[in-house]
């Protein structure tokens, strides 16, 4: 070779064995992360599935206790309640519990409701069931039946 001709250097290629242990490698990094990705993933909907019946539960307690106060008809607060749990599948018990005096009533709206999971990926009583209660007054007059442990 002279110094004057330029030398041309070609690249070698990747050996077909290289190859293969690269895509075993990649193989491997997807069994290690794809279950930790899966595990994130359902664990984000079965808690934001948990705080979403959470927020049902208070709301049905809080609608029944205002119902209660202002209407006092028993089937309206049971209205109230099972009307407004919609995303809760288990079993929902309300009860109310009220005390009078001549100047008017103080009552109390108890809901409990059975964490039912979404997706089956929190099955395990992990999470506790839901319960909420809400103080009302009411008049006299108007003050509603005690309920106690009434189904939805």
């Amino acid at each position: 070779m002279s110094a004057s001709e330029p030398t041309t250097h070609t690249p070698r290629r990747a050996s077909h064995a290289g190859s293969e242990r690269e895509r075993g490698a990649t193989l491997v990094e997807m069994a290690l992360v794809l279950p930790l990705f899966f595990v994130l993933v359902f664990g984000i909907i079965e808690f934001g599935w948990y705080f979403a019946q959470v927020n049902e539960v208070r709301y049905a307690a809080r609608e029944a206790a205002r119902v209660a106060g202002v209407d006092g008809d028993l089937d309206d607060v049971h209205q109230a309640v099972c009307g407004n749990l919609n995303l809760v599948n288990g079993g929902a018990e309300y009860t109310i519990r009220a005390s009078t005096s001549e100047t008017g009533g103080n009552g109390e709206v108890n809901v409990t409701a059975v964490y039912e999971p979404l997706t089956g990926f929190l099955s395990l009583p992990v999470l506790p069931d839901f319960r909420s209660q809400h103080s009302f007054f009411v008049e006299p007059e108007k003050l509603p039946d005690l309920a106690t442990g009434q189904p939805c």
